[in-house]
């Protein structure tokens, strides 16, 4: 069982500091955290009159965790074929199966390189980890407290940039493992089966996110948002401009369609019909594909991206 204690930060005290449920692991216990101040650089150790700029230590060495095997051990295809066999399971147009089953066939492919794709993954999170200790003592410099950085405005800047290198190469060797942009699939597909189904399965998909759960949250969002629009639409007392009430207008619709398929997906599927590319065991799909309306608005997408990055659980 991982220890909920842990020594001070500060190298001249041996307290304990305690990690409480649901919060993140102090860095110093209560004395040394309120009589304690950096009054210098970590690095070049150059004195600032304004505020350093404090970084968090993440290393396992620092922290006894294990979190470069951690993510080495999820450096797989297993996500991308399962959400790819769920897109797959619904009604969608003949263009996007196959390209479905062309990304299958990629992680398949991709699979027998996987020792390679985890060595990467392994380089990538160890110098991630070991960059920002790297720059102290290149510079000379000793840290004030062993699980955060304080840095001059110059010095943090010039890890900055080495740490955005460092992320630019390895994704550059990294992207022969790609097997698709989350986004522009995701949205492709949404067209077809409509956004809140692509939600439920990318969500849900190897994370301990239940459906119920999801369903649960999209109805609470959902009512949310009708409340406020009503309680604004009859007494806003200029809380709200035109154009803010609009565009909570717009939300409110986008959630009320958001199981629905668009207009465009539609049009994929009925020239699919046409061309004789549907079977006898769809025809009782074709009403229901040209009863529903292309009713989702141009923003819907814009709203989409907002709402997926806020409720999005890893």
């Amino acid at each position: 069982m991982e220890s909920n204690k842990r020594k001070c930060g500060f190298v001249d005290c041996n307290n304990l500091i305690e990690k409480k449920e649901g919060y993140a692991w102090p860095v110093a216990c209560e004395n040394c955290l309120y009589s304690k101040k950096a009054t210098r650089c970590d690095a070049c150790f150059k004195k600032e009159d304004s505020r350093f700029h404090t970084i968090w230590e993440f290393s396992d060495e620092v922290t006894g965790e294990n979190k470069v095997e951690f993510f080495v051990e999820a450096t797989n295809f297993d996500y991308a074929k399962e959400v790819i066999q769920k897109f797959l399971a619904h009604n969608i147009s003949t263009e996007l199966r196959q390209e479905l089953n062309s990304l299958y066939q990629k992680c398949l492919d991709l699979e027998k390189d996987i020792s390679e794709f985890k060595e990467l993954a392994r380089e990538k999170a160890t110098k991630e980890q070991g960059i920002r200790k790297e720059f102290i003592q290149e510079k000379g410099g000793s840290q004030f407290n062993i699980y955060e950085y304080f840095l001059c405005a110059s010095c943090s800047k010039e890890l900055n940039e080495r740490e955005r290198k460092l992320r630019e190469d390895y994704d550059t060797k990294l992207s022969k493992f790609t097997v698709f942009d989350d986004e522009e699939l995701f949205d492709r597909v949404a067209t077809e089966i409509g956004h809140k189904a692509v939600d439920k399965i990318t969500w849900t998909t190897g994370t301990k996110y239940t459906e119920e759960e999801f369903e649960e949250n999209h109805k609470k969002n959902k009512e949310s948002l009708e409340r406020i629009l009503k309680e604004a639409e009859t007494n806003n007392s200029g809380n709200l401009n035109l154009s803010q009430l609009e565009e909570l207008r717009k939300r409110v619709e986008f959630y009320n369609n958001w199981d629905k398929p668009s207009k465009v997906s539609q049009e994929i599927k009925e020239n699919s019909f046409q061309k004789g590319q549907r079977s006898e065991n769809n025809s009782s799909v074709l009403p229901w594909i040209l009863g529903i309306g292309g009713i989702i608005i141009l923003l819907g997408t814009i709203i989409y991206f907002v709402y997926r990055n806020k409720k999005k659980l890893i």
